[in-house]
């Protein structure tokens, strides 16, 4: 929450047009992840809250928090191509360290991974999801790994993304309710 409330500040600056010198934007790129860092934490302290030693359980609380990872991702791959194409160079092993995280915990949840202690989904519904989020992610990966992208691909990176998000967000939802990963 101490991170969180000058960070919203300063978004809301931005949405509200406020932001003329850009103070709040160079705020929010320069605070962006420490903020994800202490989610993250805030999140694995919650997942060793779980005292269950049923295998399956404690599984699918890591595929909700990896699913839920993925939905960070989505936003912070974005943020870093927008910030190369604005001319920060210094992202640019940053964005293809996120690309390979995003990538390979997608491939983790879709074919399992017992290093992660991530079940490979049976759930022909979730199975559905993936591919979904899948697909999407094929068509982006190359835009978002290309140095140089037209504008053209700019606005598909713009306009695909929150697809991605909501798709991403509907798969977290699913490994939360449905009863058979």
């Amino acid at each position: 929450e101490k991170k969180w409330k000058p960070f919203y500040k300063h978004i809301q600056n931005i949405i509200d047009e406020k932001d003329i010198d850009e103070k709040s934007l160079k705020y929010v790129v320069d605070n962006n992840e420490e903020l994800l860092k202490v989610s993250n934490e805030l999140v694995k302290r919650y997942e060793k809250s779980n005292k269950s030693t049923n295998y399956l359980d404690k599984s699918r609380l890591h595929i909700v928090n990896i699913a839920g990872r993925e939905r960070m991702l989505t936003q912070k791959m974005t943020k870093e191509k927008l910030l190369i194409i604005k001319g920060n160079r210094e992202y640019r092993d940053k964005l293809q360290k996120t690309i390979k995280l995003f990538d390979d915990s997608l491939n983790a949840l879709i074919n399992g991974d017992s290093k992660q202690i991530i079940v490979q989904p049976t759930n022909k519904t979730i199975k559905k999801q993936l591919a979904k989020v899948a697909s999407i992610w094929k068509k982006l990966k190359p835009l978002y790994k290309k140095s140089k992208v037209t504008r053209k691909e700019l606005l598909t990176i713009i306009k695909e993304n929150p697809i991605l998000l909501f798709q991403m967000n509907k798969m977290v939802k699913m490994s939360e309710i449905e009863i058979e990963y």
